[in-house]
C-alpha cells in the first residue's frame, strides 16, 4: 500500500526531517566537540553545580564530604544527559508545534472559504 502525499505535505515532511536532523547535529556538536572548559562553566554549569551540591549535602545519605574527580565527572555526565534530553524534547515539540500551526492554518482557510461562498 502506497500513501500519496500532495506537494505541501511532502515539503512539510522534508522541512521537518531537515529541522530534526539539524537540531540533533547541533546538540551532538555541543555535547562532543566543544572544549570541556567552556562547557563546564557555560551550558551545563547550573545542572552540574546542583548535582555537586546534592553530593555535598549532609542530609543526603550518599553524600561525600570532599567531591573527587569521579564525582565531578559523574555530575558533568548527568548534566550532559539532561541537556540531551531537553534538546530532544524541544526538537520534537517544535516539529509537532509547526505541524499543528500549519493544520490550524488549513482549517481556518477552509472555514473562511466556506463562509464567504
Amino acid at each position: 500500500m502506497r500513501i500519496k502525499l500532495n506537494g505541501y505535505q511532502g515539503i512539510g515532511i522534508l522541512v521537518s526531517v531537515i529541522w530534526f536532523i539539524g537540531v540533533a547535529g547541533y546538540t551532538g556538536y555541543i555535547l562532543y566537540n566543544e572544549k570541556q572548559d567552556d562547557v563546564l562553566y557555560g551550558r551545563f554549569a547550573e545542572v552540574r553545580s546542583l548535582c555537586e551540591q546534592s553530593v555535598k549535602d549532609s542530609l543526603n545519605p550518599n553524600a561525600e564530604l570532599d567531591p573527587s574527580i569521579l564525582v565531578r565527572k559523574r555530575c558533568f555526565n548527568e548534566a550532559r544527559s539532561s541537556f540531551a534530553k531537553n534538546m530532544l524534547a524541544i526538537n520534537f515539540g517544535t516539529v509537532v508545534f509547526g505541524w499543528l500551526v500549519v493544520w490550524l492554518g488549513i482549517v481556518i482557510t477552509r472555514w473562511i472559504r466556506r463562509v464567504s461562498v
